[in-house]
């Protein structure tokens, strides 16, 4: 099951070299269209999106104050080296008020950051990641009570200010590359100029 990609809106956001943005324009008046990729480049959907919506509350309270939501998952196939492994797909919503953007995350990117977390904050008590099961099962409850588990777990991890307003955080819920609805050229592998980024990280 694939969720409807239409649950929250992309903006393109064009910057110029001289800082002037133009919001919902797919193309700059002023420019040729071979000159476009030289002057005109695309900033990440994601980053720019919550900088200009919600930077002011992220930096005071990081990401407590987003719901996040498991609301479906995927069952999906990957073909390498001859071999087809199925996999399970998480579909995360991070949402405040009328904000909302959904996110595909995978058990193994879970446990990621739960390593980074544990890693950087080794003095604090980062809230218990289900545990992974040694062999891959796509019983229908047994993914229920996952999606629900990982639920709890990140918004367990949302309630300590250290995790939630930690670059770690930041990055895990605003990857371009994994949200649901972003066109490739705002995906991360495209982006060009990050100065205008909020933080440090990708």
């Amino acid at each position: 099951r694939r969720l409807v990609k239409s649950i929250h809106q992309t903006r393109l956001v064009f910057v110029s070299s001289k800082g002037c943005t133009r919001r919902n324009a797919s193309r700059p008046a002023c420019l040729s269209e071979t000159s476009l990729p030289q002057q005109y480049i695309l900033v990440r959907f994601c980053h720019q999106f919550l900088y200009l919506e919600h930077r002011a509350q992220v930096n005071s309270m990081g990401f407590s104050a987003f719901l996040i939501s498991i609301i479906d998952t995927d069952v999906r196939s990957d073909r390498s080296c001859g071999l087809t492994q199925k996999y399970i797909v998480y579909l995360m919503r991070i949402c405040n008020g009328d904000k909302q953007w959904v996110c595909e995350k995978r058990y193994s990117d879970f446990m990621i950051l739960d390593e980074v977390l544990r890693s950087k904050f080794w003095y604090a008590q980062v809230p218990k990641l289900p545990q992974k099961k040694l062999f891959f099962n796509f019983d229908e409850q047994f993914v229920s009570k996952r999606r629900k588990e990982l639920e709890e777990y990140m918004r367990s991890l949302l309630q300590v200010a250290s995790f939630s307003q930690s670059d770690e955080m930041w990055q895990f819920l605003t990857d371009s590359s994994t949200i649901v609805g972003v066109p490739p050229e705002l995906q991360e592998e495209n982006v060009r100029h990050k100065q205008v980024l909020p933080m440090d990280g990708p």
